[in-house]
């Protein structure tokens, strides 16, 4: 065994020992005085001279916009990484940050830490709303029977718990948050930072891989890898895949769809149970747009919810002419929900608001849900120092799954937060509503894309969002909306057939899938009738998008790709949502009557219906029934 990692872009991606996942991605930070993240350009990468034959260097320079460059060097041995870097500022700019990056993996929770040689407490299992640990110069814990150790120097750090944004693990990183900003960076500027980290104390392994030649251009991606031991290796530990836990016994939640405008045609939307959109009442047409709205849910034979930014509690009583409102969220200017807005919705519309589940009554006028929470990320829900639940009738936040990261293997790592970001909102006793969901942000800052990873493919964004449905679903929300922009090449295609086999299955019976590992899924009766859906987005459900050996892909593209996956489809109607045609195109297809199994090839997904439930199998049969 020997340390390893994955270069991708700018970015060190999988820092291991071996099978032992130590460090999910080291890179350098770099944001502008608005807080937007300047992505970095990978110029050059070229192997480095070490001092000695058992180590491996690599020199890398990039650039950030017209603003900052920096030359860094990796440096991998038997047991150690040291990730040195050199900066220095373009131009005058202003910054909120500059600097190292760390991202730890999510299977630390409960793990005891040393910071600065004191104990310091635990990487948490719930998702704590402020810093972990600050001011660090070192942190030392065990991993898989692992003594680990990181020196960090060039700087003030610190750790948050990255699952408030919905990604996967705990970040350390530079510039706390308690310093002034933005701060004034002055062209000649340098900056100095330096990771070390050492791993001791592990059993020895059975023998030394040899290394590898350092391969890749100026434009390709670089891999600097070392070979896995086999499974048994007692430091073996498997990153989290994307087979859900069984679902809670609850039942299927209202799916709608979050549109950042409204429609021109609300027919061509048939599928979702309800519409989803944003008003500001601080916009002179915001009247406008909320009727729009309203005629679009129409048309689409689905209720209406609005999200109602406030500037003042007395604007929310406007709200009662808008037709067909079923339900409302309302929020100020800082994404939350203060009392004194929720009391003048309550004000506003009646007591007793319709069920989730039950008979749709779109244009019945009041009563009219209230919700509230956050319209930014889980973490400003999490960090409410008092929310109004007493006068709310559901709790909300949305999630965005490449707020931080752009690349396709983070996105699927998100999909194992969710079940923790529903059980959390939940504690507040109200049903949970999650929306939008999407791969971006529907405002505000998110992660920009670089030259080294283009932007999901249309299949890859409708098999994440359905993936993410599935989770969302067996985790316990109410209600989810999907975040249309996300979606709207794959609307007309994939995601529509998605939407329209949930809705006539809403408030059925969740139970458990039973697919094999490699695919997220769920399973709903009701009325006497069983649907199936499966998400394929790693097939080989090691959920890191990556394979070993020279013939390896590095994710990204969403083509597809590895070995499929076998469902038995015996006594169901099968639709398959595929790639094919043009790059990153997506088909979907019918297959005919009587289909023994179905084979998924990730990115897919399929929608299996069975018109009564099958006597002879209760649920789809893994591969190895067959």
């Amino acid at each position: 065994m020997t340390v390893s990692f994955l270069l991708a872009g700018p970015h060190l991606d999988r820092v291991r020992l071996g099978g032992l996942l130590l460090l999910r991605r080291v890179g350098v930070l770099v944001r502008d005085g608005r807080w937007m993240t300047v992505p970095g350009r990978l110029l050059r990468t070229d192997p480095g001279t070490t001092a000695n034959s058992s180590s491996l260097s690599l020199s890398l320079d990039v650039r950030h916009g017209a603003d900052f460059s920096w030359r860094g060097t990796a440096t991998v041995t038997e047991d150690s990484l040291t990730f040195a870097f050199d900066g220095r500022a373009e131009r005058d700019f202003e910054r909120t940050r500059i600097g190292l990056c760390l991202i730890h993996p999510p299977h630390l929770a409960g793990t005891p830490v040393e910071v600065n040689g004191q104990a310091a407490g635990e990487f948490p299992q719930r998702i704590s709303p402020h810093q972990i640990f600050t001011g660090i110069r070192t942190m030392r814990y065990r991993d898989g029977g692992a003594l680990v150790t990181i020196e960090l120097d060039g700087e003030t750090f610190e750790t948050e718990d990255h699952r408030n944004w919905s990604d996967a693990g705990y970040k350390t990183y530079g510039t706390p948050l308690g310093l002034g900003r933005p701060v004034t960076v002055r062209r000649g500027d340098h900056v100095h930072q330096r990771l070390h980290l050492t791993v001791t104390d592990y059993p020895p392994s059975q023998s030394r891989p040899p290394r590898r030649r350092i391969r890749g251009g100026p434009t390709t991606r670089v891999r600097l890898r070392i070979p896995q031991p086999p499974s048994e290796d007692p430091l073996a530990f498997a990153e989290p895949h994307t087979q859900r836990e069984k679902p809670a016994g609850g039942t299927l939640p209202s799916v709608g769809l979050y549109l950042r405008r409204p429609p021109v045609d609300g027919r061509k939307l048939a599928g979702p149970s309800f519409l989803h959109g944003t008003v500001d009442l601080d916009e002179p047409g915001w009247r406008e747009v909320a009727d729009r709205f309203s005629a679009a849910a129409r048309a689409a034979g689905a209720t209406l919810t609005l999200s109602a930014v406030c500037s003042s509690s007395d604007q929310v009583a406007a709200l009662r002419d808008v037709p067909g409102l079923d339900t409302l969220l309302v929020f100020d200017r800082t994404h939350g929900t203060p009392r004194e807005l929720a009391e003048a919705a309550r004000r506003s519309f009646r007591r007793m608001p319709p069920p989730f589940h039950g008979a749709q009554v779109p244009f019945a006028g009041p009563p009219v849900r209230i919700g509230g929470g956050s319209r930014a990320h889980f973490a400003e829900l999490n960090r409410a120092v008092s929310l109004p639940s007493d006068l709310l009738d559901l709790v909300c936040f949305p999630i965005a799954a490449q707020t931080h990261h752009d690349d396709e293997a983070s996105a699927r790592e998100t999909l194992a937060v969710h079940p923790l970001l529903v059980g959390q909102a939940a504690e507040h006793c109200l049903p949970v509503l999650v929306g939008p969901v999407g791969l971006l942000p529907t405002f505000g800052f998110a992660a920009p894309r670089g030259a080294h990873d283009p932007a999901p493919s249309a299949l890859f964004r409708t098999t994440w969002l359905t993936a993410a449905l599935i989770t969302l679903a067996n985790a316990g929300a109410a209600a989810i909306s999907v975040d249309a922009c996300d979606a709207a090449d794959a609307m007309s295609s994939g995601l529509r057939h998605v939407l329209a086999a949930l809705r006539p299955f809403v408030g059925g019976q969740l139970v458990d899938a039973g697919l094999p590992a490699g695919l997220v899924g769920l399973a709903v009766h009701h009325g006497g009738r069983r649907l199936v859906l499966a998400a394929a987005l790693d097939a080989d459900g090691r959920g890191d998008g990556h394979r070993d050996g020279d013939g390896g892909h590095c994710g990204g593209g969403g083509g597809g790709g590895g070995e499929p996956v076998f469902i038995g489809t015996r006594g169901y109607t099968v639709t398959t949502v595929t790639g094919g045609g043009d790059a990153g195109g997506v088909v979907v297809q019918e297959h005919p009557p009587g289909t023994e199994t179905t084979a998924l090839t990730a990115p897919a997904v399929a929608i299996l219906i069975a018109p009564r439930k099958p006597h002879t199998r209760r649920t789809p049969p893994s591969e190895g029934d067959h």
